[in-house]
């Protein structure tokens, strides 16, 4: 397991892995894919530039991947098997489906919303892929996009 501030050197490059750096992939992991407007709300960058940069060093690393997907969508980050490999998650890769891709990006923006106007931490939402893991294996049941507890109410 690596450090807060761990050295992985691929090939002549090196990029310093961070504790905000997991918690990009780790949110990027539980949503299947995310803006780069989403990971500058979520994780709390100062700014997109910073964001650009940061998210940019690790789409070079291969620890995430950014693609286009539909025409008059931005980029859609998706964590790679070297960055599922880093966070401790499934090593199989997600399935984006096109015809969801608007909707799951409306999720997080309605995520966003509760976030910033209830202040409510990230870690007390769910989202639909962490209640599936939770079920287990068996009939798949219907979940919610996301859940969220605050003031002691789910």
């Amino acid at each position: 397991m690596l450090g807060a501030g761990s050295q992985i050197s691929e090939g002549g490059d090196s990029v310093v892995i961070t504790d905000r750096d997991r918690e990009i992939l780790r949110l990027v992991y539980r949503f299947k894919f995310c803006l780069g407007r989403h990971i500058k709300s979520l994780v709390q960058f100062t700014g997109y530039r910073a964001t650009d940069r940061r998210l940019k060093a690790l789409v070079d690393a291969e620890y995430l991947d950014r693609k286009k997907y539909l025409y008059g969508v931005p980029y859609l980050y998706t964590v790679t098997h070297k960055g599922r490999i880093l966070i401790g998650a499934n090593k199989r890769e997600n399935k984006i489906r096109l015809e969801q891709i608007t909707h799951d990006i409306y999720v997080l923006d309605a995520l966003i919303f509760f976030k910033e106007r209830y202040q409510i931490a990230l870690s007390n939402f769910e989202s639909e892929r962490e209640l599936h893991i939770k079920d287990g294996f068996g009939t798949r049941k219907h979940h919610p996009d996301f859940v969220f507890t605050h003031e002691g109410k789910t």
